[in-house]
């Protein structure tokens, strides 16, 4: 976490922000809001819970590793910008993820 520097709280980027522990954290913001602020949500697949997160939480980016998911929010009338990055993994090895920012 760094502090935000517009509003003097913690910025949070949550992995598996779908995922129980995920939705915890998001509680747990909730409850702070003068603490916390949420930058980045991923996701692996539950493409329509991040989704609704996005729309709640307003963070700078979110990620998903398939790029057919990220094509999703554009059938529901939003037009993220999406760009491909390669990420290391724990086996040295790399894989694909789709980041995906707010349309200019």
């Amino acid at each position: 976490m760094t502090p935000s520097p517009a509003h003097g709280r913690e910025r949070v980027c949550i992995l598996g922000a779908t995922g129980s522990v995920g939705t915890s954290t998001l509680d747990v913001i909730a409850r702070h809001p003068d603490r916390f602020e949420v930058f980045a949500l991923s996701a692996h697949s539950r493409i329509d819970d991040l989704f609704a997160q996005c729309l709640r939480w307003k963070p700078r980016f979110a990620a998903i590793p398939d790029r057919a998911l990220a094509r999703a929010p554009r059938a529901r009338g939003k037009r993220p910008r999406s760009t491909e990055h390669d990420a290391p993994t724990s086996g040295g090895t790399s894989s694909t993820w789709t980041l995906l920012s707010p349309a200019s």
